[in-house]
């Protein structure tokens, strides 16, 4: 009897297009080097193993004789001093084969994790004064970016924003091929948004409780539910300083476009290995988080400083259907596009800007 993860067993006592399978022959096809391929409907379609050689009472043969590896089938040539193993492939084998899947799920995971931790730190400091202070928030999405590269950056790159995904895709194609953006960015879009729906059902309660305490409610336009919505959504001006600065339409894309490009610049500098400014790479997350503390720091009083589509447009979708609805989509002044055409274009100009300087530069001097 023999199941999953059992051994095929090719005949050695000559060419054959048979494998035995137990008592059973089972069709075998030509496969890459090193690779036979042999058919079994009912128990896996598409086997497909490594091949093992096991010697045994070796004649004397010419060496090409029984040199085998170099066909592109699962047939042995004359060589009936040796048998051929190959283990049948589990369907664990198959999934851990799918590299896009779990390059897929590290950037879910990773992208859920920033909107976690950063937006999280934004409902602290709304709801309790937690953290209050420009600059207190800065630091937590610092390391929650920080965090989140390191988490996911050996299995997907940890680009974790599809605006950086989309410039990866133009100006890195050997790096990341252009078929994997589109499922790159519906896993960031989806991540964001599981982020978000965690942190409304954790702050669900301290968010009626503010309304009800300023006889609002959701999706009413008022300052408090604007406040509130803030906590997922991104607008401009922030509503903390709405009294004090107004900005237009331009000027907030033209924010979001230039943090945004800043901060691709940065990625493309800090992880080009061809630069020897920062030795030793794994220090990279943290001066990407820095980066995005310091734009924080300086632009969110204007925008809340998104610089990445999923993580406002996906919290965006939940704090819509969550009752906020116009008040998220479209928001005030209609600008809720702005937090994701400033971003893909700002990512677009900054890569394009560090090849066309600081890349050309290092091919120059190296």
């Amino acid at each position: 009897h023999t199941e999953l993860g059992d051994y095929l067993v090719v005949d050695d006592t000559g060419a054959f297009d048979k494998c035995s399978y137990g008592e059973e022959e089972v069709a075998c096809e030509s496969g890459p080097p090193g690779k036979m391929l042999c058919r079994r409907v009912n128990v896996y379609p598409n086997y497909q193993g490594d091949i093992v050689m096991q010697e045994r009472q070796r004649d004397e043969r010419p060496e090409e004789e029984s040199s085998f590896f170099n066909i592109l089938s699962c047939c042995v040539r004359n060589s009936r001093a040796q048998r051929v193993f190959s283990k049948v492939k589990t369907f664990r084998d198959f999934v851990l084969s799918w590299s896009l899947l779990w390059q897929c799920i590290a950037e879910f995971i990773g992208t859920m994790l920033i909107v976690i931790i950063g937006c999280g730190s934004v409902g602290a400091a709304v709801l309790t004064r937690a953290q209050t202070g420009i600059w207190q928030v800065a630091i937590i999405w610092f390391l929650g970016v920080s965090l989140s590269i390191y988490a996911t950056a050996t299995i997907s790159g940890a680009h974790l924003n599809p605006a950086v995904s989309f410039a990866f895709a133009l100006f890195r194609r050997k790096e990341f091929p252009l078929h994997k953006l589109l499922f790159y960015s519906i896993a960031q879009y989806l991540g964001a948004m599981l982020g978000a729906s965690l942190l409304l059902g954790l702050f669900n309660t301290q968010i009626n409780d503010v309304l009800e305490l300023n006889d609002t409610s959701r999706g009413s336009g008022s300052e408090t539910s604007i406040m509130t919505a803030s906590i997922f959504c991104e607008y401009f001006p922030n509503p903390g300083f709405a009294s004090i600065i107004r900005v237009s339409v331009f000027q907030a894309l033209s924010i979001e476009a230039f943090g945004t490009g800043i901060l691709m610049f940065m990625i493309l500098s800090l992880t080009d290995n061809r630069s020897k400014a920062v030795r030793n790479k794994d220090f990279a997350p943290l001066f990407i988080g820095a980066t995005v503390a310091v734009l924080i720091s300086i632009f969110a009083p204007f925008t809340q400083a998104g610089w990445n589509p999923a993580r406002d447009f996906g919290p965006r979708l939940v704090a819509c259907f969550a009752g906020w609805w116009g008040d998220a989509i479209p928001a005030p002044h209609n600008g809720f596009w702005i937090y994701i055409v400033g971003p893909y274009l700002g990512a677009f100009v900054g890569a394009f800007f560090y090849d066309t300087t600081i890349s050309l530069g290092l091919q120059a001097t190296t």
